[in-house]
């Protein structure tokens, strides 16, 4: 993953991920228009890997721990009748 350490209008970096953790990532429209959608992202942490037990340990959060937000817009062709 790439370390968004400057946040910008459209990535804002909240925390970090390591090896072994497992991440859930959710989308969600937030704005629809006639040919476009705004979506926004956001990625958490749920299980921190634990390489101090063995390579393929991971330890289930409490809390998942949000690592970045984003948005994004997806704009769809005109139709050409």
């Amino acid at each position: 993953m790439k370390d968004c350490s400057l946040p910008t209008p459209t990535c804002s970096s909240c925390s970090r991920c390591g090896p072994g953790d497992v991440v859930e990532t959710t989308a969600t429209i937030t704005r629809v228009g006639n040919r476009s959608r705004e979506l926004s992202f956001v990625a958490k942490v749920v299980c921190r890997g634990r390489a101090d037990l063995s390579e393929s340990a991971a330890e289930v959060l409490a809390e998942p721990l949000e690592i970045t937000r984003a948005t994004g817009v997806v704009v769809v062709p005109a139709r050409q009748d």
